[in-house]
């Protein structure tokens, strides 16, 4: 996936154009993302047990995605239409989270809630490790809001409210969701779940 929208979009200087260079490097990143889903992905599906928390999962991955979505670019759509750089992108060039967050890490979160909703063998695949990743940045968000207050750098309550406790909400959901999953595979094949 060696293409220039993926070079714009991580280390270009934040410009008008930033969404559009997202926009591309998201579309060529699904792409190998779809080809990827002729892979016979069954053996896992046919492991899933009765009583799978399919939907809860999707649901989950929906919220998420979505929410992740709207924080990201309600940072970036205004400053974009005034035609300035948004204020977090500070001494910064680009915003290196917002863009591989908004052209992959969401529409992977929404696809493989659709795919889990459809049950297709690909979405328990994708699952898995979407779930811990979440669990992980929670686990980080922590983390690095205890070594940022230590260190002396204090944000707002809102912030701490807002940010950190909807990422430490999330990460124990994805928790909560992972045990789940693995306690609903079985060693055994079974026919549907």
């Amino acid at each position: 996936m060696d293409d220039q929208s993926a070079s714009m979009t991580f280390s270009a200087a934040f410009n008008a154009l930033f969404l559009v260079y997202t926009a591309l490097f998201s579309a060529r990143f699904f792409a190998v993302v779809l080809a990827l889903t002729s892979l016979d992905a069954s053996a896992l599906a046919q492991r899933v047990q009765p009583g799978f928390p399919r939907r809860g999962m999707a649901l989950f991955l929906f919220v998420a995605g979505f929410g992740a979505m709207l924080v990201w670019t309600s940072e970036l759509l205004t400053p974009l239409l005034a035609g300035t750089a948004p204020e977090v992108l500070g001494p910064y060039t680009t915003l290196f989270t917002h863009g591989l967050d908004l052209a992959v890490i969401v529409p992977t979160t929404v696809l493989t809630g659709i795919l889990l909703l459809q049950r297709k063998p690909f979405g328990y695949l994708l699952a898995a490790p979407l779930l811990v990743l979440i669990s992980l940045v929670g686990v980080v968000v922590i983390a690095q809001a205890v070594s940022q207050t230590l260190a002396g750098l204090i944000f707002p309550i809102g912030v701490y409210i807002g940010m950190v406790g909807t990422w430490i909400v999330l990460g124990a959901f994805a928790v909560g969701l992972t045990v789940a999953f693995f306690r609903h595979l079985s060693e055994h094949v079974h026919l549907s779940d």
